[in-house]
């Protein structure tokens, strides 16, 4: 079975339209690329890797890429286009890679992941799961009441006039084998041309992950790649990590996107080798486990107190 772990880029004028852009550019997508596809490869060396974009690699990257086995693909991500004033419009490019790696190569398992990822462990039980040709999505745990997975139940009633209350998916993994990811994208089809139909009136603030969520209900079955990835917040005011990640395969690393994945990405550069897990960790603001404190020598102390007593 022949597999290829994917990033996909969108950029125009060498531009990019995301919300969360404050400094940075294309460059820092390109490292984070970069960064997320030789660390899949050095992990899972029997998948391939490749980069999908609307523009050609500019220079010195495309010379980096080439000399880490990485294939690239120039596509026009003509589909799922979205009006001007949609925050996320630029995210809809993913599904147009998404397409476009299952009906124009030959491989049989596909994973997309987004730039600013890091694979830090095997995928070999998620390949396996592939084998029962679902698509296997990453639910990101949002209550009924969270307010962006909320707007995409309301948004799926109007514009189908059902009833439903659907699952918030995140974007940055999309797995399965061809006939799993067939399945997703007839119903992403499906999903895009009712809301084109409807003159677009869902919330501007929908991307990606509206769409993907609308269609996985859809669907008889979706697997959770809750096993395989976390997303996880190190900066700002908003942190968000737990200790799982020596056990977690992917991290999502929305935070690093202009520090620690381009630490990364220069360390590669200059020892042309992956730091370990625990230094990345650390350099990702991580937090470890404790495995001593002040309550634990309390509780080992009772312990052996009351094992005298007895």
């Amino acid at each position: 079975m022949k597999k290829v772990i994917f990033n996909s880029l969108y950029y125009q004028n060498n531009q990019i339209k995301a919300p969360n852009m404050k400094y940075g550019g294309v460059e820092s997508y390109i490292k984070n690329s970069f960064v997320s596809l030789v660390s899949a490869k050095r992990t899972n060396p029997d998948a391939d890797v490749a980069f999908v974009s609307n523009n050609d690699l500019p220079e010195p990257y495309a010379g980096y890429f080439l000399a880490e086995g990485i294939k690239v693909f120039k596509v026009p991500f003509s589909d799922y286009t979205m009006p001007e004033n949609f925050k996320w419009g630029y995210a809809f490019y993913k599904l147009n890679a998404l397409k476009f790696m299952t009906s124009e190569t030959n491989y049989d398992i596909f994973l997309e992941l987004d730039t600013d990822t890091m694979v830090t462990g095997s995928l070999d039980t998620l390949w396996e799961e592939c084998g029962y040709h679902n698509p296997v999505l990453f639910p990101l745990g949002a209550a009924l009441d969270a307010s962006v997975r909320q707007q995409i139940i309301q948004d799926y009633r109007r514009i189908f006039n059902a009833d439903g209350s659907l699952i918030h998916y995140g974007g940055e993994f999309i797995c399965s084998d061809k006939t799993g990811l067939g399945l997703l994208l007839k119903e992403i089809d499906v999903v895009y041309d009712q809301i084109k139909k409807d003159g677009f009136a869902i919330h501007i603030e929908s991307g990606d992950e509206a769409i993907i969520s609308m269609a996985a209900y859809r669907l008889t079955q979706v697997g959770s790649a809750a096993p395989y990835i976390r997303r996880y917040w190190t900066r700002f005011a908003y942190y968000s990590v737990d200790t799982n990640w020596n056990d977690v395969a992917v991290w999502h690393l929305p935070s690093e996107k202009h520090f620690g994945l381009l630490r990364v990405f220069q360390y590669y550069m200059s020892h042309h080798a992956m730091p370990n897990k625990k230094r990345c960790a650390r350099w990702f603001n991580m937090p470890f486990k404790k495995t001593v404190s002040g309550s634990m020598l309390r509780y080992y102390a009772n312990e052996a107190i009351n094992r005298v007593k007895r």
